[in-house]
């Protein structure tokens, strides 16, 4: 795959004021009528689709997700927004999922709503979008309003290549690109197509284009189509009703608990996912406290991957990081944990396959930079030997402290069950249980998750689960050894600054080895590392003093985590979108060295998946993380 960069929207007005597309020759919004932009939003698309009133179809219902085609401003978000928000008989959630090919800037985005803001609920939500609003990068970002019930998906990029990637079922779409004439792409066969696919069950559709050919593209993708009488002067606008395939119901729990095993960075972002859903999660451990095998480190690293050909592993990674860096932040705000933005920079050695650096010139230099060997040393504090990538809001995170925050943000829903190992999981009558060593219940619930890193293999001895232990061993320096270093740095090892007096420095590789004391070997491996990326002279450093830690990761063939719902295995099948699944039986493991971007987004994942929600990820990326992937083998 090509690497396709983001051009962002150009901000520019016609005589009468109105935002327009020099690049498409149309304006953003319709300036007719008496409430103008507001008036098409209400009329063409939530009436359109049945979205006011007393019959307005979200009502009674937990979930409702409208697809739009043209984000543009955002006027029809803010408006659908706002009379969500003032509908007393709404659902529970509603979500969002928007493409747009030619983003605006925020600077930009902020400009244009000054302008547009009226009352004071349009202001509020229009300054929560514009704080929120993400970088120009391609894939999905994932915003919050309303404390969470709303949640709105932008997905960067042309929408021939995006909406097919997209996991989701619409009850209601939104048509509204630049028109047919000016943008036929965004009106091809093909994009109906897709649509028709993405359609829920008795989905509606609105447009306020009444183009034969829109008409026609609708009725070949199972929509049955109106033409009505169109907004502010306009003749004609079209509505229509999928009539297609009855889409068959996703799993639903009877109850809305599940058992989480492992509290970790993957068992606690589950359960904080879950819990903020309104999920009651018991979660179990076999240590005394959350956050002691690998997610006890005193610190870890994070940025995203770059590739030359933006493989599934850097858009895996760049869509955790951007859409971490969100969520951490409002969590960080109710419940402060240990972290920092600030700035990483990873070096060609980090790229252990010889692929070098890629190129950066198309990419938002607030995302990543390429800089030469001299800047890279000004922006890290420390003189370093060659030029590298720098991430300005990558940073350092200590895991134990972001697995207590979430913890605390969900400890009116979960009760927690440690110093317990486990030993059964079976299920029964619609219910997993699970035992102890001793052969006693400790809990049941509808759902099981397996978080537990290694163990989940033993508990799972008849699924192919590909796990390899590999142990890894971190280096603490004095923080008087490296007292000017000031960002992460990321080679062939890495270094970070320090935290309670101490440098995380590391880590070793050792395959198939599940020891975790500390190895003197080990220190002075990693005192080597250093000095291949830093021009720092650490021969005075005794190994034989030096403190650390030990842990091991959990990895699969490929590297990429294991994240989802677990094949049966008595099932067998060619692709893992056939293979039949175990009933409430999911697994967030595999993490390798990557638990801190991974963590977050596996709790995603993982609750859209059993809320029904529109996914977290594409749908390519979830295949690439699919427990499935490696295949189910049969019992004997």
């Amino acid at each position: 795959m090509a690497f396709a960069p983001i051009l962002p929207a150009r901000l520019e007005f016609n005589a009468a004021g109105t935002p327009v597309s020099t690049a498409f020759d149309d304006v953003y919004h319709s300036a007719s009528g008496e409430r103008g932009p507001w008036g098409q939003a209400e009329e063409v698309f939530l009436q359109g689709n049945g979205l006011v009133g007393n019959d307005a179809r979200w009502r009674g219902r937990r979930h409702f997700t409208i697809l739009e085609t043209g984000f543009g401003l955002g006027l029809n978000f803010i408006a659908t927004a706002r009379a969500w928000l003032n509908d007393p008989a709404r659902g529970k959630h509603l979500h969002f999922v928007s493409v747009e090919k030619h983003p605006f800037l925020r600077d930009d985005l902020r400009a244009l709503w000054a302008r547009l803001a009226a009352d004071a609920n349009i202001r509020k939500l229009a300054d929560e979008l514009v704080e929120q609003w993400p970088l120009p990068a391609p894939g999905l970002h994932h915003l919050v309003f309303a404390g969470g019930d709303i949640r709105l998906t932008l997905a960067f990029g042309d929408a021939e290549t995006v909406l097919p990637r997209l996991f989701l079922r619409a009850d209601a779409i939104y048509l509204d690109g630049f028109a047919p004439r000016k943008n036929p792409d965004l009106w091809s066969p093909r994009i109906f197509a897709v649509l028709g696919k993405l359609a829920a069950t008795e989905a509606t559709v609105a447009t306020w284009s009444a183009s034969t050919s829109v008409r026609a593209g609708l009725a070949a993708a199972d929509f049955e189509v109106t033409r009505l009488e169109g907004y502010a002067g306009k003749r004609h606008q079209t509505t229509g009703r999928f009539t297609g395939f009855v889409r068959p119901p996703a799993f639903t729990p009877g109850e809305r608990h599940a058992i989480v095993i492992g509290a970790g960075l993957a068992g606690c972002g589950v359960t904080h996912a879950l819990a903020r859903r309104g999920w009651r999660v018991t979660l179990l451990d076999r240590h005394s406290a959350p956050a002691q095998e690998a997610s006890g480190n005193l610190a870890g690293t994070f940025h995203p991957v770059m590739s030359r050909d933006d493989n599934l592993l850097a858009r895996l990674t760049r869509n955790a990081f951007v859409n971490n860096l969100h969520a951490w932040r409002k969590l960080s705000a109710a419940h402060p944990f240990k972290w920092g933005t600030t700035g990483a920079l990873q070096l060609p050695s980090e790229r252990r396959r010889g692929a070098g650096l890629p190129a950066t010139e198309d990419w938002p230099a607030e995302l990543v930079a390429m800089v030469d060997a001299a800047s890279a040393s000004t922006l890290t504090g420390v003189t370093l030997k060659d030029s590298g990538l720098w991430f300005p809001q990558g940073g350092w995170l200590q895991p134990s402290s972001l697995c207590a925050a979430q913890l605390a943000a969900s400890d009116a829903n979960v009760t927690r069950i440690f110093a317990t190992r486990v030993g059964t999981c079976e299920y029964s009558q619609g219910n997993w249980r699970v035992t102890g060593d001793d052969g006693r219940q400790v809990a049941h619930a509808p759902v099981l998750i397996l978080a537990n890193s290694m163990d989940a293999a033993r508990l799972l001895p008849n699924h192919q689960l590909s796990l390899k232990a590999v142990r890894g061993q971190l280096t603490h320096l004095p923080a008087t050894s490296l007292p000017s270093l000031k960002a992460c740095v990321c080679g062939n090892g890495y270094l970070l600054p320090a935290l309670e007096g101490e440098i995380v420095s590391g880590a070793t590789y050792g395959p198939d080895d599940a020891a975790t004391e500390l190895r003197t070997a080990d220190h002075a491996d990693n005192l080597r590392r250093i000095a291949d990326i830093v021009d720092v002279d650490l021969t005075a450093l005794d190994v034989n003093a030096l403190n650390g830690r030990a842990s091991v990761r959990c990895v699969t063939p490929d590297r990429l985590p294991l994240i989802g719902a677990l094949p049966d295995p008595d099932a067998s099948s060619q692709t893992p979108s056939r293979t039949k699944r175990l009933p409430g039986l999911y697994c967030a493991t595999g993490f390798a060295s990557r638990g801190i971007l991974w963590g977050t987004l596996a709790g995603e994942i993982i609750a859209a998946q059993l809320e029904g929600e529109q996914l977290p990820i594409e749908k390519d990326l979830l295949a690439a993380v699919d427990p499935a992937r490696f295949g189910v083998r049969k019992i004997a």
